[in-house]
């Protein structure tokens, strides 16, 4: 037996308690609730930006990200080649299992985000990457190396994964009731239901065994399905949101909830592997909106689905010492690890940026401390500092990612995806050193990174809040200007482009059209040419990476001057234009009524200007509208001293500190109103703490040295509070006469437009230059007066007999366009009559038009890649689906390679939709095209050689044309 005190973590991402509450009210969660009444309960703030593998590294090391190192989703490789997962391999600081393993205590953790590769821990650990389903129901589900720590227990454990199709329709109906009325032809969010909770569930068995069959001290288990359900389902829950339709609401209402009841309900089986003598503690990362603060739709960026969570997680800790049926107020998730280190009767590092909850205790323990844990020596259980992750791996988990909506599909240019990968880290990096209040260290980060993307308007919009916050106005002034500018000009380049993007639809809707009559033809062939089913669904106009893109492109041409004109009114007020901020404030209030954020910006400039009673109304308008919103309720306490109303002030700012105890402002207003109330002692300790967590507090310096003067007679403190405010304000005079000028170089409308068609290179389509009708990027416009080139082109699927046709063409007495380069060999042994150049059509078809009175041979793929003002004459070969399969095959076995079957049915299904594509875009086009069939040349090539005779109008030799083909020669010829 173990003498050590269990401690379990448990971790619900985007658990809130504001749907928790709900279902404890109606007895739908008695677990948890069990927690709460014999333990502390409280909200916990989350830090920014709100990413998951940022924020749960926080939990786990107590750490700011700047420190821990983990500032993303993805990050580029070693090589700066590519780009990688965030991994575990990145994490600068100990976790707080490596911590407790240099102190001799087991840990167990499982699907911790990100815990992959599995360190080696004394314990076991399970990573991040073990649990997850394939994106797509029949993918391969190969277990990445490096799940599990110690590896020999990987084969035991992987049995208890479950397979999203293992789910049976009983399994999914608490969910969805209504789930028979479900067109799951149409409808997949029954499968990202199913994929949801099979990973859910393969956490929780793992965890369940582990915790039974191991022995632990300390345990960590991440769950991520509330987080998934929340995203995929919370814009379906009552109250029903005005632009989610009826069915819709009928169908998905009950998912989110059910969901926090299954959690539930796997809580209560881990309390069983407890006693009284274990800790629990369950936390989340952050909150979600539940309610009217549910935004309607989500910004096109990364981490532009967090504006849907909320910055108030959940935290309940219960076991001995712990206070029974208490509120734990102002915790911060970077409280969780040396919380847990004190229950564990260890030292916390002076380093962490976070504090024990001392308040959740009936006896408050006192708190060890050391330099820092990183420095002390041990065996930690980390990784070497030269592991890597396998490409493999790194390729499964980059997938997983898109899959789940965290990121966009990779570019295939791997260097410009390396730049965006760099851009983005040092943009959160910069959001983390705003998020503790060192505006200065991230300033210069996002200056570069916004000047690195001109398009990127919410770099500039933090960038902006960063002179506002250190009060650098002319170089906000600069940086607003220089936005103005920007977004007038991105927005009139915007509206051009999708007046293209109008062309392009037109065109693509008469293509399928075409391309439509095509399949249908093809599938009523009665012969045996196309043996793949025809696809039901008709083809749509826009692919999902081209309507991302599109809704970008949309959202610049719409503008957006909401947010420039609130960050204006921010600078007319730091200039002490109060009446002139506030007009501005409200105009921006009118367009967004439900955003308490602007009510607390109102409230504020009616502050400055005097206007108590406005200013009142408006941040308690903000405060209805969000109650958990710290700013607003600082801002109240403000007012409410400027109204002599103490006892009010200290109320409003006691709550402010409720919800954020990281909070300088807050502690500052709140020993005001306790110095009003006669409380010094108590307004003292509130001074002292804005002054630890703001050291260069000059106002918080004045108060004390009032206090300790007025109050105390304590002359010498008082003149050691004056030194130290006078010293702060000399340095903020010198730093702002040093102050660096942010310079903004206007750009031209030419410079701007580079950047926008990086939206577009995804939004290709077949001749796209011919329908908007502009210049061949290629090569020169040929001129209407000038004739055109009059061109034969042989066309067809590879190996349906387009070398044959060529060799008829040419014993007919046409000239060829080849180069030799590929010579005949067993698979063709007459010649392939082919050009290197038709290879690089879809680059380079300007010379296309010196082919005059030639035939070129360009395989249907190509066909779209052909360029206009030229006369076609195009013969098409058809040739079943199965023989050309048959025919590659045996092809590809003379030069040593096989197919699988998997690999052969897929190529099967591609080569069908380039038939109908290529046909499709010909017809739509209007040009002459003879289609023929590769087993009428071979059974009557005299009368095909009359139809090519015919077709082409010319004068042909009909007779060496038919003595062309050697039927002997074609080997890989199946019977039908």
């Amino acid at each position: 037996m173990r003498s050590k005190q269990k401690i379990l973590l448990i971790g619900w991402d985007a658990a809130d308690w504001k749907v928790i509450n709900e279902l404890m009210d109606a007895g739908k969660m008695p677990a948890i609730e069990s927690l709460v009444q014999r333990g502390a309960m409280g909200n916990m703030r989350t830090l920014q930006p709100p990413l998951s593998p940022m924020l749960w590294t926080s939990i786990a090391t107590g750490k700011r990200p700047f420190k821990h190192g983990i500032t993303g989703f993805i990050e580029p490789t070693r090589d700066g080649k590519n780009i990688q997962p965030m991994t575990n391999l990145s994490r600068s600081s100990k976790a707080i299992w490596n911590i407790l393993n240099q102190n001799n205590h087991r840990s167990v953790v499982v699907g911790w985000w990100p815990s992959h590769p599995a360190e080696p821990i004394n314990g076991v650990m399970v990573s991040d990457l073990f649990h997850k389903a394939p994106a797509h129901p029949g993918a391969s589900w190969k277990l990445p190396d490096g799940c599990v720590h110690p590896s020999e227990m990987q084969k035991e454990l992987e049995t208890l994964r479950l397979h999203p199709l293992e789910l049976k329709a009983e399994d999914l109906f608490p969910f969805v009731p209504h789930g028979r009325d479900i067109d799951q032809e149409k409808d997949n969010r029954l499968s990202m239901m199913s994929k949801i909770l099979s990973e859910c569930s393969t956490i929780h068995a793992t965890a369940t065994q582990l915790l039974e069959q191991e022995e632990w001290d300390f345990a960590a288990i991440y769950y991520d399905a509330i987080d998934h359900f929340s995203h995929g389902f919370m814009r379906y829950r009552a109250p029903q949101q005005s632009h989610v339709s009826d069915e819709d609401f009928r169908l998905y209402r009950d998912v989110v909830d059910t969901g926090y009841i299954y959690h539930d309900m796997m809580l209560k089986q881990l309390l069983e592997y407890t006693d009284d003598q274990t800790h629990v503690i369950v936390v989340s990362d952050h909150g979600f909106h539940s309610d009217h603060l549910r935004p309607s739709h989500v910004p096109l960026e990364m981490a532009g689905p967090a504006v849907e969570h909320r910055d108030m997680g959940i935290i309940v800790a219960a076991g001995p010492g712990v206070k029974a049926d208490s509120i734990i107020y102002g915790a911060n998730l970077l409280d969780i690890a040396p919380t847990i280190l004190q229950l564990a009767g260890l030292p916390v590092g002076d380093d962490m940026d976070g504090r024990v909850l001392t308040q959740m205790f009936t006896d408050p323990p006192e708190t060890r401390h050391l330099e820092s844990w990183e420095t002390v020596p041990g065996k930690t259980g980390q990784h070497a500092s030269d592991e890597q992750m396998g490409v493999e791996n790194a390729k499964s988990v980059l997938d997983q990612l898109v899959a789940l909506g965290y990121i966009n599909r990779p570019d295939e240019d791997t260097a410009t995806e390396v730049a965006n990968c760099n851009r983005e880290l040092k943009y959160n990096l910069a959001r983390s050193y705003m998020d503790a209040q060192l505006h200065g260290e991230a300033a210069p980060i996002l200056y570069e990174v916004y000047l690195s993307a001109p398009l990127e308007f919410r770099f500039g919009i933090q960038l902006a809040a960063c002179f506002r916050a250190l009060e650098q106005l002319e170089n906000l002034e600069a940086l607003l200007k220089d936005m103005n500018d920007r977004w007038r000009k991105f927005s009139k380049i915007a509206r051009k482009q999708i007046s293209e993007l109008a062309q392009i639809a037109r065109f693509r809707r008469g293509f399928y059209e075409k391309m439509q009559e095509c399949e249908e033809e093809i599938s009523s062939d009665d012969g045996d040419r196309v043996e793949v089913p025809a696809g039901k669904e008709k083809p749509v106009l826009f692919d999902q990476r081209e309507k991302l893109e599109i809704k970008k492109v949309r959202a610049i041409a719409k503008g957006n001057t909401k947010t420039l004109d609130f960050l204006r009114a921010s600078l007319v007020a730091s200039q002490g234009k109060q009446e002139e901020a506030i007009e501005i404030f409200k105009e921006v209030l009118s367009s967004d009524p439900e955003n308490p954020n602007y009510y607390y910006h109102l409230g504020t400039a009616y502050l400055d200007a005097g206007r108590m009673d406005e200013a009142g109304k408006a941040l308690l308008q903000g405060t209805k509208l969000d109650e958990f919103h710290p700013p607003c309720w600082m801002a109240l306490s403000r007012v409410y001293m400027k109204q002599q109303l103490p006892a009010a002030a200290k109320d409003a700012s006691t709550r402010a500190l409720g919800l954020q105890y990281h909070f300088p402002a807050a502690h500052f207003y709140l020993g005001k109103a306790m110095a009003a109330l006669g409380n010094f002692p108590e307004a003292v300790r509130c001074f002292n703490v804005a002054i630890e967590q703001n050291p260069n507090f000059a106002q918080a310096h004045r108060s004390l040295e009032r206090i300790y003067a007025d109050k105390y007679e304590d002359f010498e403190l008082a003149e050691e509070h004056r030194k130290r405010r006078q010293q702060i304000e000399k340095d903020v005079v010198e730093k702002q006469n040093e102050e660096t000028a942010f310079i903004f170089k206007a750009l031209s409308d030419e410079e701007l437009s580079e950047h926008l068609p990086s939206l577009f290179k995804h939004v290709n389509t077949p001749d796209l230059e011919s329908a908007l009708g502009q210049p061949d990027v290629n090569g020169p416009l040929i001129s209407e007066s000038k004739k055109k080139a009059e061109v034969v082109v042989v066309s067809g699927l590879p190996r349906s007999g387009t070398s044959m046709m060529m060799q008829m063409l040419k014993a007919g007495g046409l000239r060829m366009f080849t180069d030799g380069m590929r010579i005949a060999d067993d698979s063709n042994p007459e010649g392939y009559y082919e050009a290197d150049l038709v290879k690089d059509l879809a680059t380079r078809n300007s010379w296309f038009s010196e082919c005059d009175g030639q035939v070129v041979k360009v395989v249907a793929p190509l066909i779209q890649y052909l360029p206009r003002n030229i006369n076609y004459k195009l013969i098409f070969m058809e040739r079943s689906i199965h023989q050309v399969m048959s025919s590659q095959s045996k092809m590809l076995e003379r030069m040593g390679q096989q197919q699988t079957a998997e690999e052969t049915q897929a190529l099967g299904l591609a080569f069908r939709h380039q038939v109908i594509t290529a046909l499709g875009l010909l017809k739509y086009h209007g040009i002459p095209t003879l289609r023929v069939a590769y087993p009428d040349v071979i059974a009557a090539p005299e009368d095909v050689s009359v139809a090519i005779h015919q077709f082409l109008g010319g004068e042909l030799d009909l007779d060496a044309m038919s003595k062309a083909v050697r039927p002997s020669l074609f080997r890989e010829q199946q019977k039908p």
